[in-house]
C-alpha cells in the first residue's frame, strides 16, 4: 500500500510539476553573496527590482545568501552581479551555465539512464530466467519512478 501510494504521488508530482533540476541541468546563473544581517526577503526585494522576482534565494551560511536565477544572458547577469554587490555585499561565488550546455547534460543523463536500463535488462535476461528478469526490471523501474517523484 505504501509503495503504491509513493508511486501514485511520484507520478502525479512529476506530471504536474516536472523535475526540480539544478543549475547544471537547467542553465542560468548562481550568485553567493556575503551579506551579514540581510534577510532572504531583502534579497528577494532586490531581485524583484532587477526584474528577476522568480529567483530562488536561500541562506546557506549565517552571512551568505545563494541566489539562483534563470537569467542566462551574460550582460544581464553582469548587471545583476554589480547591483547585488552594491546593494547586498561582496559576491563570493558566481556561476553561469548556458541553456544549451544544460540541455546537453540533461539529454546525456537521460540517454545514460536508458542505456543502463537496457544493459541491466540484457544481463538479467541472460543470467536469470526471463520471468525473474522481468520481476527484477519492474523492481528497478519502481525504484526509479519513486526516486524521480522525490526530485519533482
Amino acid at each position: 500500500v505504501a509503495s503504491a501510494t509513493l508511486l501514485v504521488v511520484g507520478i502525479g508530482s512529476f506530471a504536474l510539476r516536472g523535475l526540480n533540476l539544478g543549475l547544471d541541468f537547467e542553465g542560468g546563473t548562481s550568485y553567493e553573496v556575503r551579506s551579514p544581517g540581510t534577510s532572504v526577503a531583502d534579497a528577494r526585494e532586490v531581485m524583484a527590482d532587477l526584474g528577476a522576482a522568480d529567483a530562488r534565494i536561500q541562506l546557506v551560511d549565517q552571512d551568505v545568501l545563494r541566489i539562483r536565477s534563470d537569467i542566462d544572458d551574460p550582460t544581464r547577469s553582469a548587471e545583476i552581479r554589480d547591483t547585488l554587490s552594491f546593494r547586498l555585499g561582496p559576491i563570493e561565488a558566481f556561476e553561469q551555465v548556458g541553456p544549451t550546455w544544460g540541455a546537453d547534460v540533461t539529454d546525456k543523463a537521460v540517454r545514460a539512464l536508458v542505456v543502463f536500463f537496457a544493459v541491466v535488462a540484457l544481463y538479467l535476461t541472460i543470467r536469470l530466467e526471463w520471468k525473474m528478469a522481468l520481476g527484477a526490471l519492474v523492481a528497478v523501474a519502481h525504484d526509479i519512478v519513486i526516486s524521480v517523484g522525490f526530485y519533482s
